[in-house]
C-alpha cells in the first residue's frame, strides 16, 4: 500500500476532492444571498479543508493521536460528498436550470479533455520512464514527441477556439507596447477593452473604472511574445491561432514535466482519480499562463530541497501573483526545515530571480510597476464571491477593503498551521485557504490549487517526524501555538467587527418593493432604494440573475453586452462605465429604480434577480426577486 492509502481510500479522497472543487466552481458562478445557505456552505468548506489537511498529514507519515486514519480516509470523504449533494441540490433550486446546464457543460468538456489527456500523459510518462529509468533516450524522446504532436493536433485542430478574456487581450497589447519600445506598465488600453466587452469581457473597480493595464509581473506577457508574432494579432487570430498554440505547448510542458518529476513507482501508482482531477483543472483554467505557473510550482515543490530551487520559485513569482502564497509557504517550510541561513538564502535567490526578470520595468517607472503589480485586491468589483466571502460581504456587511484584511489574516493562519504541522504536502491546500475570503475570485483558483494538492499527494513520501526548528519549539510549548491561534482569531473577529461598524456609519441603504416584469424579450426591474445618513451622494446599480438557461446581468438601463453605449473615457488611459450611476438627492430619501436588461430571445428573460448598490467602498446586496411566469414550458 502506498502512502496515500488503499485503492478505496484514494477513490474516496478523489470523490471528495472533485465534488469539493465542483461546488466551489458552481458557487463562484452562481452565488446566493441566502444567509442559511452561505453559512452551511462555509461549514462544508471548513470540513473539506480539515479533511484534506488530516489526509495529507496521515499520508506523509505523521502520527495523529486519537484519530483512526482509515476512518478519516474512507468515512469522512463519503460524508463530505453527501453534504455536497445536499448543498448542490439546494443551490440548483436557487439558480434554476442554469446550474444543471453548467454541470453538463463541464461534463462535456471533461470527456473531451479526458480523450486528450490519457494518451498524452501515457506517452509522456513512458517517455520519461525510458529516458531516466532505462536510459533509452531515443525511444523516450520519440514518445515525448508523440505527446507533443497529440497536444498540438488536439488544441489547434480539434478545439475550435478559446474564450479570450480581457487579461489575454491586455497581454497582447503589452507585447505590442514592448515591440514599440514602450513601457506596458505606463500604458492603459481601457478604451479598447471597453469597446470589446462583448468579446473579451472586462474587469471593473469599485469606482466603475475599466481596468485596461496589466496587473501581472513582466514574465506573464513576455512569454506571449512568440505567440503574438505568430498570430498577426487580432482578437480572432489570438483566440483561433495564438492562444491555441500557446495552450498546446504549455500543457504539454506541464504534462511531460509531471511525468518527468515523478519516479517510476509513483507513475505506476496513478489512478483514474488523479487523471480526473487533472482533466477538471484543464477544462476550467482559461489562461494559458496558468499552466506554466503550475509547472514551475510543481518543479519548486518536488525540488524544494535542491540548492537551485530558488530558480523555479523566482520564475513562478514572475509569472502571476496567484503563485505568491504557495511560494511564501514553501519558503517558510524550507526555512523551518533547513534553518534560518539556508532558508533566507533560498528566499533571497527567489527575490533576485524575480528582480532580474522585472528590473527593466521597475527601473523605467517604479511607481507604475508597483501600482499595477501590487494593486490592492480590495478595490476590485465583487465578482465570483465564494460563500465565505459572501457571508462577510452580504451577510454581515463590511466594506470592500475588508478583503485585504481577511486575506492577510488567513495567510498568517496558513503559515502558522504549516509551521506547526511541518508537512510540505499541506502547502497547496493552505494556499487556497486565503482565497476563500476574497470578494473577487475566478473559478480557476479552486481547480488550480486543488489539482496542485492532488499532485502533492500523488508525489507524497514519508517525511521525518517534526524535524523543523520552529515546529519542535511549538510542540514543546504547545501553549504558544494555541495562543497564536487565539490571537489570530481574536484579531480577525475584532477587525471584521470594526469594518462592520464602519459600514453601518457610512452606507445605510436598503431596497424594497422589488418586481420583475417583461416587455418582449427584455426584463424590467423596478424597486425602491431607501437611503439615510449618506456621506456619498453617488451610487451605482448592478443587476445579476438567472433565466431558465443562462446567467443574465446588466448595468442600470443598458444590456449586458455594454456595446452601443458611450463610457466616460477622458482619454485612452481612464475609462468609466457610468451609465449605472445614480445621483441621490440629500442624505436621506427614496429613489425609484427602473432598469432594463435587454434580451435577444425569450429564454433571456430573467426569472430571478438580485441587485447590488455600491459606491467606491461599500456594497449592498438585495434579496432575490422571482417571477416564474417567464419560465419557458
Amino acid at each position: 500500500m502506498d502512502a496515500s492509502g488503499s485503492r478505496y481510500e484514494k477513490a474516496a479522497f478523489y470523490m471528495a476532492l472533485l465534488s469539493f472543487a465542483y461546488f466551489l466552481i458552481v458557487s463562484n458562478e452562481t452565488y446566493s444571498s441566502s444567509l442559511a445557505y452561505n453559512a452551511l456552505s462555509v461549514l462544508y468548506i471548513a470540513a473539506g479543508f480539515i479533511y484534506f489537511i488530516i489526509y495529507g498529514l496521515i499520508a506523509s507519515g505523521k502520527q495523529l493521536t486519537g484519530i483512526d486514519g482509515k476512518n478519516v480516509r474512507l468515512i469522512l470523504p463519503i460524508i463530505l460528498t453527501i453534504a455536497f449533494v445536499i448543498l448542490f441540490s439546494f443551490h440548483a433550486k436557487i439558480a434554476s436550470v442554469y446550474t444543471i446546464i453548467k454541470g453538463l457543460g463541464y461534463a462535456r468538456e471533461f470527456g473531451i479533455y479526458l480523450l486528450f489527456l490519457i494518451p498524452t500523459f501515457a506517452c509522456s510518462a513512458f517517455g520519461a520512464y525510458f529516458i531516466f529509468a532505462k536510459k533509452q533516450i531515443r525511444l523516450g524522446l520519440f514518445l515525448l514527441a508523440i505527446a507533443f504532436l497529440i497536444s498540438i493536433i488536439f488544441f489547434v485542430y480539434i478545439v475550435k477556439s478559446f474564450q479570450v478574456g480581457d487579461e489575454t487581450i491586455i497581454s497582447a497589447l503589452d507585447v505590442k507596447s514592448i515591440l514599440m519600445q514602450q513601457n506596458p506598465y505606463a500604458e492603459s488600453f481601457a478604451k479598447y477593452i471597453y469597446s470589446n466587452f462583448s468579446t473579451a469581457g472586462g474587469t471593473l473597480t469599485m469606482n466603475n473604472e475599466v481596468i485596461g493595464k496589466t496587473n501581472y509581473p513582466a514574465l506573464y506577457f513576455i512569454v506571449a511574445v512568440p505567440f503574438y508574432l505568430f498570430s498577426l494579432p487580432t482578437i480572432y487570430n489570438i483566440s483561433h491561432i495564438g492562444v491555441k498554440i500557446e495552450v498546446s505547448i504549455f500543457i504539454f510542458l506541464l504534462v511531460s514535466g509531471i511525468a518527468i518529476l515523478l519516479n517510476e513507482k509513483k507513475l505506476r501508482g496513478f489512478d483514474f482519480g488523479f487523471i480526473a482531477m487533472f482533466v477538471f483543472m484543464l477544462s476550467t483554467v482559461t489562461s494559458p499562463v496558468d499552466y506554466l505557473v503550475l509547472l514551475f510550482l510543481v518543479i519548486s515543490y518536488v525540488k524544494l530541497d535542491s540548492q537551485y530551487s530558488f530558480i523555479p520559485l523566482g520564475i513562478a513569482a514572475s509569472l502571476q501573483e496567484e503563485a505568491w502564497i504557495p511560494i511564501i509557504l514553501m519558503l517558510v517550510y524550507a526555512l523551518n526545515r533547513e534553518g534560518l541561513l539556508k532558508g533566507m538564502k533560498k528566499a533571497a535567490g527567489a527575490v533576485a530571480v524575480f528582480l532580474l526578470i522585472n528590473s527593466v520595468f521597475i527601473i523605467a517607472n517604479p511607481r507604475a510597476y508597483f501600482d499595477a503589480v501590487f494593486a490592492p485586491i480590495g478595490n476590485l468589483f465583487p465578482f465570483g464571491i465564494p460563500p465565505t466571502g459572501s457571508l462577510m460581504l452580504f451577510g454581515y456587511h463590511v466594506p470592500i477593503d475588508a478583503a485585504v484584511f481577511a486575506f492577510s489574516m488567513f495567510t498568517i493562519l496558513s503559515i502558522t498551521l504549516l509551521l506547526f504541522f511541518d508537512r510540505k504536502v499541506l502547502v497547496p491546500f493552505l494556499s487556497l485557504m486565503p482565497m476563500m475570503v476574497l470578494f473577487h475570485t475566478l473559478g480557476k483558483y479552486y481547480t488550480f490549487f486543488l489539482f496542485f494538492g492532488a499532485f502533492a499527494l500523488a508525489a507524497v513520501k514519508k517525511e521525518k517526524q517534526d524535524r523543523g526548528l520552529i515546529t519542535r519549539y511549538l510542540h514543546r510549548n504547545i501553549g504558544v501555538f494555541y495562543l497564536a491561534l487565539l490571537i489570530i482569531v481574536m484579531v480577525f473577529v475584532i477587525g471584521i467587527y470594526l469594518y462592520h461598524m464602519q459600514y453601518l456609519s457610512n452606507f445605510d441603504v436598503r431596497i424594497t418593493n422589488q418586481s420583475i416584469s417583461y416587455i418582449g424579450n427584455n426584463t424590467i426591474y423596478d424597486a425602491q432604494l431607501h437611503y439615510s445618513n449618506m456621506t456619498n451622494g453617488t451610487v451605482y446599480l448592478y443587476l445579476q440573475g438567472y433565466s431558465n438557461y443562462t446567467m443574465v446581468y446588466g448595468i442600470y438601463g443598458i444590456n449586458n453586452s455594454l456595446i452601443g453605449t458611450h463610457p466616460e473615457c477622458n482619454d485612452s488611459y481612464t475609462c468609466y462605465v457610468n451609465y449605472n450611476r445614480i445621483n441621490l438627492v440629500g442624505k436621506d430619501g427614496i429613489y425609484d429604480v427602473h432598469a432594463v436588461i435587454e434580451g435577444q430571445h425569450v429564454t433571456d428573460r430573467a426569472t430571478r434577480l438580485h441587485a447590488m448598490i455600491y459606491d467606491t467602498k461599500y456594497v449592498y446586496y438585495s434579496d432575490d426577486v422571482v417571477n416564474e411566469s417567464a419560465y419557458v414550458k
